[in-house]
């Protein structure tokens, strides 16, 4: 796994049932951003939607930096982009704002072949959907995927410890505190890297 540097822009997409659910994430619904808060870095979280139907394809930014930000603009370019719907793999613009040598985190269990993998990226997969459903976080046509995910992300980006994920989970989840904290830790220990020669496996 690559180190990263003090700054990183990170970009969260995904297909929520709700768009004023996302709509609340970054930042006072986004754990990673309030983990990095935390862990003492300077964070940007905003949203970026408009007329969307329910369903519709939505995105989140967060930029973070060890020093002051004066950048006052959308991630054009990330470090890491995080799915938390695999079908936006196929947004070839989405993945295209990943920079060179930049990560992508996916909620799925395979990558299809029709993926085309951009080249010195890695690839990290995590089943958000199957922990948020053992753990009765949300229901099966909306389950919550939010604090699996940022587990995850901790594990594989290195960028915040899973101590203040955790402490960030319990200040700001408004109900099931600790089902969402323990579905950042199962999280955690679940993510897998893959490689080029393991993609094509079947459906996500």
């Amino acid at each position: 796994m690559t180190s990263q540097p003090a700054s990183a822009n990170l970009k969260v997409s995904q297909y929520p049932n709700d768009t004023e659910l996302h709509s609340k994430a970054p930042p006072r619904g986004c754990p990673g951003g309030a983990a990095f808060f935390k862990n003492g870095q300077y964070v940007q979280a905003f949203p970026s939607f408009g007329a969307e139907r329910r369903g519709a394809p939505v995105s989140a930014f967060v930029r973070v930096d060890s020093a002051e930000m004066t950048l006052r603009c959308n991630v054009y370019r990330a470090d890491w982009i995080v799915l938390l719907d695999a079908q936006l793999l196929g947004n070839s613009a989405l993945v295209s704002s990943l920079k060179e040598g930049g990560s992508l985190l996916i909620n799925g269990t395979a990558v299809p072949e029709s993926f085309e993998e951009p080249p010195k990226t890695g690839i990290f997969l995590v089943d958000a959907r199957a922990i948020s459903l053992r753990l009765r976080l949300g229901n099966p046509l909306s389950p919550i995927m939010n604090t699996a995910m940022t587990g995850a992300f901790a594990r594989v980006s290195a960028l915040v410890p899973l101590d203040s994920v955790i402490e960030a989970i319990r200040e700001m989840a408004p109900v099931e505190k600790e089902r969402n904290a323990a579905a950042a830790r199962e999280a955690y220990e679940a993510v897998k890297q893959i490689t080029r020669t393991q993609t094509g496996k079947g459906p996500l």
